[in-house]
């Protein structure tokens, strides 16, 4: 959907971050959140330190749906894995969702939401959430050299003593004679 087929645009800031899909006419919509430092505080998971995000969704009202198409656009900050100072993470993402109209609230997979006809709304805000937590890489780190040098300096001490018990641990008759136990049983 081309934003100048939408008919409603709505810009959210610091508030709300619930869509009243029920009281949406048939047709196509667009909204608009920023999630930023607020948003990220207020979050209840603590995985995200900061950020800013720009949420544009695009709906598709017919009668007994809403499909949304949800354009993820921003950075956050994370923990670095090595020096826990935070890391910048782009993000830039899409998702997509259809929500149902139904008696009770379920989630019948990942991708469908049945939301309680009586009440046609649908709180996004742990929906935004997740989506840029599992748009995170599995590894956030800084560059090569952009680490916290005192954190990095305790950290290459750690590593340092570290792979020289491994070393002495190699260095012991007892360990080879059971590894070679081990390999003359297979």
């Amino acid at each position: 959907m081309r934003p100048e087929e939408c008919s409603v645009i709505m810009s959210k800031q610091y508030s709300d971050y619930t869509l009243f899909l029920r009281e949406l006419p048939v047709g196509n919509h667009r909204f608009e959140f920023d999630l930023n430092h607020d948003f990220f505080a207020q979050a209840e998971g603590r995985e995200v330190l900061d950020g800013y995000v720009k949420v544009v969704i695009f709906t598709i009202k017919r009668a007994d749906s809403v499909a949304l198409q949800l354009v993820y656009k921003g950075t956050v900050d994370v923990a670095c894995d090595r020096c826990l100072h935070p890391v910048s993470i782009p993000i830039d993402t899409e998702e997509a969702l259809t929500v149902k109209f139904g008696a009770t609230y379920s989630e019948q997979n990942d991708d469908v939401i049945v939301i309680p006809e009586a009440e046609g709304t649908l709180d996004m805000a742990w929906l935004f959430y997740e989506c840029i937590v599992l748009t995170l890489p599995t590894q956030r780190i800084h560059a090569d050299g952009a680490c916290n040098t005192e954190m990095m300096t305790c950290y290459n001490r750690y590593v340092v003593n570290s792979s020289a018990n491994r070393n002495e641990n190699k260095a012991d008759p007892r360990w080879e004679a059971l590894r070679n136990m081990n390999n003359n049983l297979k």
